[in-house]
């Protein structure tokens, strides 16, 4: 009996403690998609700045416009409007740059509302779109070039006539072209 009364006590101590540890949180993430939204502060005082870092998985990105923060407002708040529903709110500003590459992570802030407000920021991650652009151009670099004339001469700049160029790109492959040159 007495170790069941003490289990029941530790059960309740350990409820008590995480319902406390979560009312305490006035800044909490929700992601839609997939990367991850890291707070560095989650019980801020109000006029603290507060830092977003957002980090899109592999093939995923996100964009400024794709991060919402929402101050709500609890009913009975002296924020609240006399006729409030469950929670009433408002967007806060994100300060920061979009950086150019959106698959990168990113930072951007906000400073913490008067209290009692708490702030949810939502985040919603978007599939990369390829487009197989960017492979093309780096297997179709230039590395080498070179010239070869009728008598099978090499060189780097163009012989008078008829030339051979060879033509290497970085992935390994050659383009052979002639021309003529006066």
């Amino acid at each position: 009996m007495r170790l069941a009364t003490n289990m029941l006590c530790l059960l309740l101590l350990l409820t008590c403690h995480v319902a406390t540890a979560y009312a305490a949180e006035r800044v909490t993430t929700v992601t839609l998609g997939h990367g991850t939204v890291a707070i560095d502060n989650t019980t801020p005082a109000a006029g603290d700045v507060v830092t977003i870092t957002v980090t899109p998985y592999e093939g995923y990105a996100i964009e400024k416009r794709d991060i919402l923060a929402v101050v709500t407002i609890a009913p009975g708040s002296a924020h609240a409007p006399a006729m409030a529903a469950p929670a009433v709110g408002y967007y806060l500003t994100l300060d920061g740059e979009q950086p150019g590459d959106t698959s990168l992570q990113a930072s951007y802030t906000f400073i913490m509302p008067e209290e009692p407000l708490n702030v949810e920021v939502t985040a919603q991650f978007r599939e990369q779109t390829v487009t197989g652009l960017s492979e093309t151009f780096t297997a179709l670099r230039v590395t080498s070039v070179q010239y070869l004339d009728i008598n099978g001469r090499v060189s780097k700049a163009p012989f008078p006539g008829i030339n051979i160029i060879v033509t290497t790109y970085a992935d390994g492959s050659n383009s052979i072209t002639r021309r003529h040159v006066r």
